[in-house]
């Protein structure tokens, strides 16, 4: 693997994690949130520190997804993949504020559900132009299932 292709590897998992990071510290979704710690949550729901481990790992597994993607040449679906996975990433940032700044929990399940959709459909694209690329987003796809449980539970039970 050449040097630029660790540079960029690093620098995408920088930038999509430092993504996240903030996307989190600026919608107040850390465990002291007494908003949050005053819902009614399913007895599934993890600890906070799970959550701040599990994000992480995704955003990283989804920068190296993305940097496999940039590096194929694969013409327009390869566009198409890159375009879907930048709207999915800047929806799921936004998700943060709609939950935890708005408290708009309705709203936020339904968005998360679009995310799933989104992230469907860039995973699709992912694997037909690097497989590798999207057997990385299946973690994400399959943890943004659970997150939208999650969320259903405290539409539910709030």
């Amino acid at each position: 693997m050449a040097k630029t292709s660790i540079a960029h590897y690093a620098l995408a998992i920088v930038l999509i994690v430092g993504g996240g990071a903030l996307s989190g510290y600026f919608s107040g979704s850390a465990g002291d949130n007494a908003w949050y710690q005053n819902l009614h949550r399913s007895a599934l729901n993890p600890p906070g520190y799970v959550f701040g481990i599990v994000w992480p790992v995704l955003y990283a597994c989804m920068a190296v997804a993305m940097v496999r993607v940039i590096h194929r040449s694969a013409g327009n679906i390869r566009q198409e993949a890159l375009l879907l996975f930048v709207v999915q990433l800047l929806v799921n940032y936004a998700w943060s504020f709609i939950f935890f700044t708005a408290h708009a929990t309705l709203v936020a399940f339904l968005v998360i559900l679009f995310i799933i959709g989104l992230v469907t459909l860039t995973t699709q694209r992912f694997h037909r132009i690097d497989r590798t690329a999207g057997l990385l987003l299946c973690p994400y796809l399959i943890w943004l299932c659970f997150a939208a449980y999650l969320n259903a539970t405290i539409v539910w039970l709030n």
